[in-house]
């Protein structure tokens, strides 16, 4: 049986085949950067045996679930955030009284005569 590395580097050489069809640039850059990963592979595993032991795994696993588990559904934000959440709120239920937010169309006007002389046939505006 094959390591997971070799079925996963196996996908992704498909994929960058199909990618190449339609962006080369752009498959032959990403095979670069997988071939880079693929070489720091076995360093990267000795660095994690010798200097990463299951509590610092904990450590950083419990306040990233926190943060995009949790808080998320608790819908909880920070102090900052609540206030121009609150701002933003404010400006758009006196949008239509603000004449900065977007430009006013005038009315056309109901002069048929006039806008039977001009020769586009557009509104009258006296």
């Amino acid at each position: 049986m094959s390591e997971p590395t070799t079925s996963f580097a196996a996908l992704v050489a498909f994929l960058l085949d199909a990618l190449a069809w339609h962006h080369p640039s752009l498959a032959v850059a990403l095979g670069v950067i997988v071939l880079a990963l693929l070489a720091v592979k076995y360093p990267m595993h000795e660095f994690a045996e010798r200097m990463i032991d299951e509590r610092d795994i904990t450590d950083f696993c419990v306040p990233l679930a926190i943060t995009f588990l949790i808080l998320p559904l608790a819908n909880v934000r920070p102090p900052a955030a609540r206030r121009i959440a609150e701002r933003s709120r404010r400006h758009r239920q006196q949008r239509r009284h603000c004449t900065g937010c977007r430009p006013r169309r005038r009315p056309p006007c109901d002069d048929r005569e006039a806008r039977a002389r001009r020769p586009s046939g557009g509104d009258h505006r006296p």
